[in-house]
């Protein structure tokens, strides 16, 4: 199986590391990890949506189609997404958006986003709607998502034997 696992985070080795490295553990290292901590994606606001004209994308040499492309071909991505005031991270805004310019004019590629297996494990003790729904634009339902709280489960999360137990447990159906 192909997995891969975006950590929308910008912290290194904050929950959202810790949760990437705990799932590819969980696949025995087998999985390729994307972390935003390690790199940026440009936002459209940043250019004139040349890719709207049919032209190429000024900024389609950073990790959006990479990460696009992951997405469309692998077996299974998971998605870590904290939360900051209840709406995901900016960096998985700008993933978001950037969408465009990978699927512009390409149905093929929209429908392999959009049917590929995905799981989000979200970092948030609230905003819960506010994910559901814009997770669902991405193809997930409620059931592919796990909300892990420090409320619940401690800061660092996976100093929780809990908390990896309902990962372990998420992962497996």
């Amino acid at each position: 199986m192909k997995i891969s696992i975006i950590s929308f985070s910008g912290r290194a080795n904050g929950n959202c590391s810790q949760i990437a490295d705990y799932l590819n553990e969980l696949h025995q290292g087998e999985a390729t990890i994307y972390r935003f901590s390690d790199f940026s994606i440009s936002a459209c606001g940043t250019c004139n949506h040349e890719c709207m004209a049919g032209n190429s994308c000024p900024h389609i040499d950073d990790m959006e189609v990479t990460l696009q492309e992951a997405t469309a071909n692998s077996d299974m991505t998971y998605f870590i997404v904290p939360n900051y005031c209840g709406y995901p991270c900016s960096n998985f805004f700008v993933f978001n958006e950037r969408c465009v310019c990978w699927t512009w004019g390409r149905q093929d590629r929209v429908d392999a986003y959009n049917n590929a297996q995905k799981k989000a494990i979200i970092v948030s003790n609230s905003g819960a709607d506010n994910f559901k729904k814009l997770l669902g634009y991405h193809g997930m339902k409620e059931e592919d998502m796990l909300f892990l709280g420090s409320r619940t489960y401690g800061s660092p999360l996976m100093a929780s034997e809990e908390a990896k137990a309902v990962i372990r447990a998420f992962i497996e159906r």
